[in-house]
């Protein structure tokens, strides 16, 4: 499924499970490449949250990160 939206220009959403996200983070940098992402937490909740920055910092940052709750990706389209 990611190789056939590798090339799309617009931005990429990904819905994510708490134990999938840092599993997913390296899918998307393995077959995306490192392109500027977001990963947003819990969105229109009290604790809601947001790191940016490449996949692979996103993917170096996620293991001290992963909570319980909803984890959104956002992956820059191609360029």
């Amino acid at each position: 499924m990611l190789e056939s939206v590798r090339e799309e220009p617009t931005t990429l959403i990904f819905y994510e499970s708490p134990f999938r996200v840092r599993k997913t983070l390296a899918l998307l940098r393995e077959v995306l490449g490192d392109r500027p992402a977001a990963l947003a937490h819990e969105l229109t909740k009290i604790h809601e949250g947001f790191i940016r920055g490449g996949l692979e910092e996103l993917h170096n940052a996620s293991d001290k990160l992963i909570e319980k709750g909803e984890w959104i990706i956002l992956v820059q389209g191609r360029k």
